[in-house]
């Protein structure tokens, strides 16, 4: 079996975790390939280059959603390993796997795969695929801010938090959840087809990665104090109790108004108005 390791040079935590795994693919027996990434949207290209039987992924969700892409758009038919190696890894967490890279590595060779389906998401700029979780609003907001403080890791991002905090105020949403009208002034609108997003953070604690479904997390307008009030519960799930906090099941949105910007697995996005669809007749393969 041989390895083909696309690695984020930029974290540092994915540098530390590929020097471990080429460790352990060696003292396996096996081979292996390495790629670096040397600026941003590289990894989709990488994609096309590989030639061994699995990919690791070295890096953070951002990382690991560009190999998602270069996968679709090759048409490469090989299996995705996750490891943890950067500032969030939400889909790693998503999808349970084991954080000790010996024990990660046992967990590879068995190549029990769980098959994921892939949302699509389009605006006016782009198209992109993700597996895990998209919003508009404040997690775009924080997202944009942490593009710039991406070198203190998570602090960057609580960072990027406490700064957008001071910005909170009602977005007036018009939206098509599976064709059905929705407006509502709203702080945060997610499309959630994993539990996780914002290292951690467990927005759709309801969601389940491998389903073919998904959820839209609706987190409607408060005041900045009860905000606050509100926003560790997000950390366990348990401010889908909260009564401004809505959820829904969903394969389509359509989010019609116009300039809120969007985040994806970690990434600014650009702006609104966005299309997301969980696309069932494509399956990709994770071990």
């Amino acid at each position: 079996m041989k390895f083909s390791i696309i690695v984020n040079p930029v974290s540092r935590s994915g540098l530390k975790v590929f020097k471990k795994f080429s460790k352990i693919i060696s003292d396996y027996g096996y081979e292996e390939e390495h790629f670096f990434t040397d600026r941003r949207g590289h990894a989709i290209e990488i994609v096309s280059k590989v030639k061994g039987d699995v990919i690791l992924v070295a890096g953070g969700d951002g990382t690991l959603n560009e190999v998602v892409n270069g996968v679709i758009k090759y048409d490469v038919l090989l299996p995705i390993a996750p490891i943890f190696g950067g500032t969030g890894c939400d889909v790693a967490r998503s999808l349970g796997i084991k954080s000790d890279p010996e024990e990660r590595f046992r967990e590879i060779l068995s190549m029990d795969a769980k098959k994921v389906n892939p949302v699509k998401l389009i605006t006016d700029e782009r198209e992109r695929y993700f597996v895990g979780v998209s919003d508009i609003g404040f997690g775009a907001m924080v997202a944009y801010r942490f593009d710039g403080l991406r070198r203190f890791g998570r602090l960057g991002y609580a960072l990027g938090v406490m700064n957008s905090l001071y910005e909170i105020k009602p977005l007036k949403v018009s939206m098509r959840v599976d064709g059905r009208p929705y407006e509502c002034e709203v702080i945060l609108v997610a499309f959630a087809h994993s539990p996780f997003f914002g290292g951690g953070m467990k927005i759709s604690p309801n969601s389940n990665i491998t389903e073919r479904k998904a959820k839209v997390i609706v987190v409607e307008y408060v005041n900045k104090m009860k905000f606050l009030m509100y926003f560790p519960r997000v950390y366990n799930g348990t401010h889908l109790k909260i009564k401004e906090v809505k959820e829904m099941d969903v394969k389509t949105l359509e989010v019609l108004t116009s300039g809120i910007p969007i985040e994806c697995e970690g990434e600014f996005m650009g702006n609104t108005p966005a299309t997301y669809e969980l696309v069932e007749e494509v399956s990709l393969k994770f071990v």
